[in-house]
């Protein structure tokens, strides 16, 4: 921080700081403009409707979530529905459920690991299970 000696300097010190007060508000304002615009509902509603249309990924994890979201809703909530129903339901949740997972598909990755590896740590090994004060208890 600046020393500050005289009022003159006082006096620019505050020039100063109030020009930076305002570009900052003419930056913060700009910013807000771009992320309103950003979010209307004319740029919205072509992206959530392409993403239901069509699938991004064909990997293992996609293609069996998009298949068991398939059979889920097709055999199951729609059993009784009409042809057309039970034709075009099923194909955008299973876009829309593969996009989803082609997103996450580095989190989800991460989670199934963390969870395998904390089931490896639960199984004790033979060793584990006789340690010294068992040994003990029995001689």
């Amino acid at each position: 921080m600046k020393r500050i000696n005289t009022i003159a300097e006082l006096k620019q010190e505050r020039i100063r700081l109030m020009q930076l007060q305002l570009n900052l508000e003419v930056e913060i304002e700009s910013d807000f403009k771009e992320l309103k615009h950003s979010f209307s509902p004319s740029r919205l509603v072509p992206a959530g409707i392409s993403r239901l249309v069509t699938s991004n990924n064909h990997g293992i994890l996609n293609e069996s979530v998009s298949m068991l979201v398939d059979l889920l809703i097709r055999r199951g909530l729609l059993r009784n529905a009409g042809f057309i129903s039970r034709l075009v339901v099923p194909m955008l949740a299973r876009n829309a459920a593969g996009n989803l997972i082609s997103d996450n598909k580095t989190k989800i990755i991460n989670w199934l690991g963390d969870l395998i590896s904390k089931k490896k740590n639960k199984r004790k090994e033979p060793d584990e299970l006789f340690d010294q004060s068992t040994v003990d208890f029995y001689n």
